[in-house]
């Protein structure tokens, strides 16, 4: 038994009004959720970025550091070395 056709006029375009409110929502919706999922991503991107900028950083500058603390180590050694040396004016 198929439902027989309203006989308020109103009805039929309040319908139609409701159908598309839904279909406005549902883009809306979606819209919302494509927004998210970029955003997840981008952080993801800017995360996986620092850590490949700090892991560089440190393969590039560990070398020039420990030579540096090298240097300062054999500077301090050589003064602690000047301060037994007797002082003769």
């Amino acid at each position: 038994m198929t439902p027989s056709p309203s006989p308020d006029p109103s009805f039929a375009t309040e319908l139609q009004e409701l159908r598309a409110l839904a279909e406005e929502n549902n883009r809306i919706l979606r819209n919302m959720e494509r927004r998210v999922r970029w955003a997840r991503v981008f952080r993801l991107a800017r995360w996986a970025l620092l850590l490949a900028a700090s892991f560089w950083l440190y393969v590039t500058l560990e070398p020039h550091l420990t030579q540096s603390l090298s240097i300062l180590r054999d500077a301090q050694r050589t003064l602690e070395q000047w301060k037994h040396i007797p002082f003769q004016p």
